[in-house]
Parts: structure tokens; sequence; C-alpha cells
């Protein structure tokens, strides 16, 4: 009983740190979480990214234009 038990904690481990692995490894195409957040806050970032994939767009690409877009941004907002 006590090494079914054993078992089940260190699934349940395991399963908790590769979901917090999976959480942490998104690809913000080279900007930080912060900032991809904050581009996704006013130019819904994911969809951007999908669609310029759809497109055939280059990793470097996207990195641009979310680059473009954060810059836009901060620019809106320190006005």
């Amino acid at each position: 009983m006590k090494m079914k038990k054993l078992f089940k904690g260190i699934a349940i481990a395991g399963l908790s740190f590769n979901l917090m692995l999976v959480g942490c490894s998104s690809n913000t195409y080279g900007l930080t979480r912060e900032e991809y957040k904050l581009v996704d806050k006013y130019y819904e970032a994911d969809e951007m990214v999908e669609e310029l994939k759809k497109f055939g767009h280059s990793d470097e690409e996207i990195e641009k234009q979310l680059r473009a877009a954060l810059a836009q941004v901060k620019f809106e907002t320190a006005n």
C-alpha cells in the first residue's frame, strides 16, 4: 500500500513539473515573456504569429514583426 502511494506521489510530482516546463517553454520569438504579453495585450500576438506562419514567414521575420509591434506599443503608451 505504501509503495502504491509513493509511486502515485512521484507521478503527480513529475506531471506537475512537466506542466511547469511546458508553460515556460512557449516560443516568444526573442522577446521576454513580459514583452510578448504586452504585444499580446494590444495586438493579439498569438493571432499575429499564426497569420505570419500561415503565410510562410520565418521565425526571424516573426521576431522582427513582434519587435516592431512592441516598439509601437511602447511609443503609444509613453505619450
